[in-house]
């Protein structure tokens, strides 16, 4: 089935559950992440009534840089910041994304940053696209190889060390 579907949204859920996931709980927010509002979930949800949505993309990047992506129900957003995947994360397979983990410590979560909600304007499907952190789920600290997390690191060395305030980051095709 094609993404952007709700039955292949259905299969990813099956096939991303992990255990590891209900271990992480509230301590996901942790140093260089802001923590989840109640008025941000408010506003994502907002956006799901508005556009009729029934999938939820989630996505993230490998170390190349590429897109990650899997897909949910809507049904599986929590529509309070404080339960759901806004507090367990989603437990993902971290031994099949390039760079990622070796095999036998595959387990990784993935937090949705309800800021980068967008509706998905590729999907034939009414779909949110979020991009998420990730999390090591025995630790409960970001992942050190998640590019997103590497970047927020670069920005907060930047305005520690008063090199400068402000930080621009891009692509650049070569």
């Amino acid at each position: 089935m094609p993404r952007g579907t709700v039955a292949a949204a259905r299969r990813a859920v099956r096939v991303t559950r992990s255990a590891a996931a209900a271990t992480v709980g509230a301590n996901h927010n942790a140093k260089l992440t802001a923590p989840i509002t109640e008025d941000a979930v408010k506003k994502v949800w907002q956006i799901i009534r508005q556009n009729k949505i029934t999938v939820v993309d989630l996505k993230f990047n490998d170390l190349p840089g590429l897109w990650q992506h899997f897909s949910i129900p809507v049904e599986e957003v929590a529509q309070s910041a404080k339960e759901g995947i806004w507090v367990d994360g989603i437990g993902f397979d971290g031994s099949s994304i390039r760079g990622f983990q070796k095999i036998q410590e595959s387990d990784m979560n993935l937090f949705p940053d309800p800021s980068t909600a967008v509706l998905d304007p590729v999907c034939e499907t009414p779909t949110l696209s979020i991009v998420c952190d990730i999390y090591d789920p025995l630790t409960h600290e970001p992942y050190s190889r998640d590019p997103r997390y590497i970047a927020k690191k670069a920005e907060a060395y930047l305005k520690k060390t008063g090199i400068g305030d402000v930080s621009y980051w891009g692509p650049e095709p070569e």
